[in-house]
């Protein structure tokens, strides 16, 4: 064989397995028109199909507004006075209700069912992204142990509930042919936030305290005329009792003390005072006369009543003294217990007093030491446990004391006979009347109160709901979405490179048949 024969030199590049990067990128210029080609038929049938889906597709128009709630327990999930808070209420069939027809959405030729299908509502938290972003980073310290990432991870979890619990995102979706004039619209998602706000303040009472109010009911006229004049007395007395303990209540609530009934004037204290007046001295003026004449529409039905009443205070008082008895006997036995126990740490002491010295005998000296004081308070806990129960025992014995005098009184017979007994039970049948008529106005007035109350405490007293200023925005459905940019930039991307692949194939195929 020849050894001088030469080789060519594309054989030699196609024998080296080596790219010849030159001749690639001519190649690729070579393949510019099919790829350009490619892009312009790409391009025209894209735009082909987003005018046919423009033309074919219904459009619409979305309105929207950004709103903070502002109310008390909001990030527990519940209104001021402990009932639930769910976000769907806020566009629930009620008030859509009431804003369709309060701004006669029927006239612009919108249907109730079209409008409330197009009403929406989700949290809005602009500050999500970043919240999350921060904790990532921290999260991302290889350093931090188990415990320290749970923590982070709990922490991050209520910055993002709270970040989406303050503000909603209402919105209306309509199509194009029914649009409502901006004005219109804005006015509508803002009455969306009011009728709502009015109705869960007024109807439901969700800024009302948590605290259970009697009404006015509990002073029924038709129910204290069906009682014996004492029995019926004793009831009066007991609802007054309870009208009074929701008044004190409320002096305990925030902003109490400038409370101020807008119709008859009376602070807390004024109506406090006044219906105390009245159990003092009106029915005083009452009872008094029927107590000492034994005056009685069925003197042997208020016997049996008094009798049993009698009977139950009395175990009732027992059972006082016993449990008061029992305590201050546990507190001696545990005293001389106690005293035991010093004597014979004192006479230890004693002995290590020879050697003094901070060891275990100082140790257990500080301990003992420690023991007395906390046996000193559980004594004086004991103690007042006793005098409490004593206490009770004591109103107890007052009570029976009245009612024992109650029956002796309608013992006498003869008490209850004559133009006096007559005279006063005419005075109970004029007064009674009017008394239960002034405690159903103090309890109308305390119920006020009550309900002005919880409005004020809760800061805004019209409203749980505030628009975020400027928020409102109006979207139309428009030719090209940012949607449809992605998906064509995509292909735009995708046909580049296929068009580029085959022509350089081709060329490859080509080639391979002229060698």
């Amino acid at each position: 064989m020849n050894s001088n024969v030469k080789i060519p030199s594309e054989a030699v590049h196609h024998s080296s397995g080596e790219i010849d990067l030159g001749e690639l990128m001519m190649r690729i210029w070579a393949a510019r028109t099919r790829v350009v080609i490619s892009l312009l038929v790409i391009i025209a049938l894209y735009c082909s199909y987003i005018a046919a889906s423009y033309f074919t597709s219904a459009k619409t128009v979305r309105y929207s507004g950004v709103f903070d709630l502002n109310f008390e327990g909001l990030s527990r999930g519940t209104f001021p006075n402990g009932s639930p808070f769910l976000m769907s209420d806020i566009i629930n069939p009620t008030v859509l209700n009431r804003v369709f027809l309060g701004n006669q959405l029927k006239e612009q030729g919108l249907k109730l069912d079209d409008f409330r299908r197009g009403v929406n509502i989700q949290p809005y938290a602009p500050d999500y992204a970043l919240i999350r972003s921060k904790y990532e980073a921290r999260l991302a310290d290889k350093k931090l142990s188990t415990a320290e990432i749970a923590d982070l991870q709990v922490n991050m979890a209520m910055e993002l509930k709270a970040a989406r619990s303050g503000s909603v995102s209402i919105s209306l979706q309509l199509p194009e042919k029914h649009s409502l004039p901006e004005v219109v619209a804005n006015k509508v998602l803002l009455d969306i936030a009011q009728v709502w706000a009015n109705r869960a303040i007024n109807e439901q009472g969700v800024l009302k305290p948590s605290i259970p109010v009697y009404s006015e009911r509990i002073f029924n006229k038709e129910r204290f005329e069906n009682l014996d004049y004492l029995l019926g007395i004793d009831l009066l007395l007991n609802s007054i009792k309870l009208v009074r303990g929701n008044i004190q209540t409320l002096k305990n609530e925030p902003n109490a003390t400038t409370l101020i009934d807008d119709q008859s004037g009376f602070t807390l204290a004024d109506l406090d005072k006044a219906i105390e007046d009245v159990a003092q001295y009106d029915i005083r003026q009452i009872i008094d006369p029927i107590k000492e004449l034994g005056i009685s529409r069925n003197s042997q039905v208020v016997k049996l009543y008094y009798s049993r009443r009698l009977g139950d205070l009395q175990q009732e008082e027992n059972m006082w003294q016993l449990r008061a008895q029992a305590i201050r006997n546990a507190l001696d036995s545990y005293s001389k217990d106690a005293s035991n126990v010093s004597t014979n740490t004192t006479a230890s002491g004693a002995q290590n007093n020879m050697a003094p010295q901070l060891g275990d005998a100082f140790l257990d000296r500080l301990l003992e030491v420690s023991r007395q004081g906390s046996d000193l308070e559980f004594r004086q806990k004991l103690t007042q446990e006793v005098l409490g129960h004593e206490y009770k025992a004591i109103d107890i014995q007052q009570q029976v004391v009245d009612i024992q005098r109650i029956l002796d009184t309608l013992s006498g017979e003869e008490k209850q006979t004559g133009e006096l007994r007559d005279a006063y039970i005419k005075v109970v049948n004029e007064q009674l009347p009017v008394v239960l008529d002034n405690l159903r106005e103090y309890t109308r007035i305390m119920v006020r109160m009550y309900e002005k109350q919880g409005k004020q405490a809760a800061g805004n007293i019209s409203q749980l709901i505030d628009p975020q200023g400027g928020s409102f925005n109006v979207a139309k459905g428009g030719l090209v979405s940012s949607r449809d940019l992605k998906i064509f930039a995509a292909l735009l991307v995708l046909t580049i490179f296929s068009s580029l692949f085959y022509s350089l194939l081709m060329d490859m195929v080509r080639q391979h048949k002229r060698n």
